[in-house]
């Protein structure tokens, strides 16, 4: 099967034939005028160092409060067949929980 024609490069006045969009010596100019003009400034904010402390710390707060829920939420379990064991109504097991 042959190869795909080469195009020439996209670069305005660059007629180097190429596969990609832009020669090996354009494609470094393209990427540097994208990143200043074409790229969103706003976002750049969101790829720094204090925005990855933050999430971390954000992630990290919501796993501890999920494993605390999770681990309330097992002993209540437990704690709720345990008391049907032994006969304690729904009422005097809500009021012993609200302690």
């Amino acid at each position: 099967m042959p190869h795909k024609a080469r195009k020439p490069c996209a670069y305005h006045g660059c007629s180097y034939l190429v596969n990609a969009r832009y020669c090996s010596e354009h494609a470094k100019a393209e990427a540097v005028r994208y990143n200043r003009y074409g790229r969103h400034h706003e976002r750049d904010k969101y790829y720094g160092q204090p925005w990855k402390r933050i999430c971390a710390a954000f992630i990290r707060e919501a796993v501890t409060d999920a494993k605390a829920e999770a681990t309330h939420y097992n002993r209540f379990n437990r704690d709720r067949q345990r008391d049907k064991y032994y006969g304690r109504t729904w009422k005097q097991i809500r009021t012993a929980f609200n302690r």
